[in-house]
């Protein structure tokens, strides 16, 4: 009997280790798509793409300059998990390759070589915009901007227009240089602003998209009470508390619950909660016959805190 609980085990220990085996992929080629074999541009923000491989989770991608025999220039090692990779360079030669991994296996490099030609044109070339992230929602005033520079170019021109749809005020212009960075302090209004980057030099200027960034300095509105009703009866635990936003941008809560004495809270509180419901558990809290208060805050996504909602009571009898 004891022999065949011990097989049963091994069977089932062996089958275990079957499933932590992914697919064998290295006999598998990447197909490298662009930029082309051999081939020549002037382009120096490139975008490296290739050909999903059946059961990789990620693939590895090295470029170097002059080559991988003689990466004396450059040296890029990078692990992605889209089919695609972006990069700015200066000219040069250069060769580029990815392998496709996964947790068991992985398949050989394919290999490719280009030639990125020198030029002062800034036509046609791409600006890569860093922070603030598309759509970035902020309760501080003081952003940083910063995006990937071009070797040709000779200086920079961040364009901010606040409140673009609503006919905000004018458009802040400002040069910042050769940097590729700068902090801003913005109005501590909360207003949606506009931004690219204009690259110049003297002949020739690329500009980036364009993102916007919110400042949000206004906190959400004290959430609403729903349920219980204020003094409801309850003979025992469970108790689910609910409530309801009148602002749209929240994020989470944090629920307060008091004791009789309305300013004692119960360990464990404040909790946060990502939605408009909490259940008081029993025996987790134990009550006893009397008073008790809760209330909940809201916090938005810039990270503004209302007030809370005011104190309501229910009674445990």
């Amino acid at each position: 009997m004891l022999l065949l609980l011990g097989a049963g085990l091994m069977g089932l220990s062996l089958a275990s280790c079957d499933d932590l085996i992914e697919p064998d992929i290295s006999a598998r080629h990447v197909l490298l798509l662009t930029p082309t074999d051999s081939s020549r541009t002037a382009v120096v923000v490139q975008t490296f793409r290739w050909e999903p491989v059946a059961n990789a989770r990620s693939y590895r991608i090295q470029v170097a300059s002059p080559s991988f025999a003689s990466p004396t220039k450059a040296f890029h090692d990078s692990t992605v998990t889209r089919t695609f990779f972006t990069t700015t360079l200066v000219p040069g030669a250069y060769q580029w390759r990815v392998q496709a991994v996964n947790g068991s296996y992985e398949t050989a490099f394919s290999t490719r070589g280009f030639q990125l030609d020198t030029t002062t044109r800034l036509t046609g070339q791409t600006l890569q915009l860093g922070l603030p992230a598309a759509g970035a929602v902020t309760n501080v005033p003081v952003v940083n901007f910063s995006w990937t520079g071009l070797p040709m170019a000779q200086r920079y021109q961040l364009v901010i227009s606040p409140n673009p749809r609503a006919g905000g005020g004018a458009a802040l212009d400002t040069l910042v240089g050769t940097a590729t960075a700068v902090s801003l302090r913005l109005p501590r209004t909360s207003q949606v602003y506009q931004w690219h980057i204009t690259a110049l030099n003297a002949n020739s200027s690329a500009t980036s998209a364009t993102r916007t960034v919110e400042v949000d300095v206004t906190p959400p509105a004290a959430p609403t009470l729903v349920s219980p009703a204020a003094s409801a009866l309850f003979l025992t635990l469970p108790v689910t508390l609910t409530w309801s936003h009148p602002s749209t941008d929240v994020v989470r809560d944090s629920v307060f619950f008091y004791e009789p004495n309305q300013t004692a809270l119960f360990s464990g509180f404040p909790k946060a909660s990502s939605g408009t419901t909490l259940v008081l558990p029993a025996p987790a809290i134990p009550l006893s016959t009397g008073t008790y208060y809760w209330s909940v805050r809201s916090v938005d996504r810039a990270g503004n805190v209302g007030p809370a909602a005011a104190k309501r009571p229910f009674i445990i009898q």
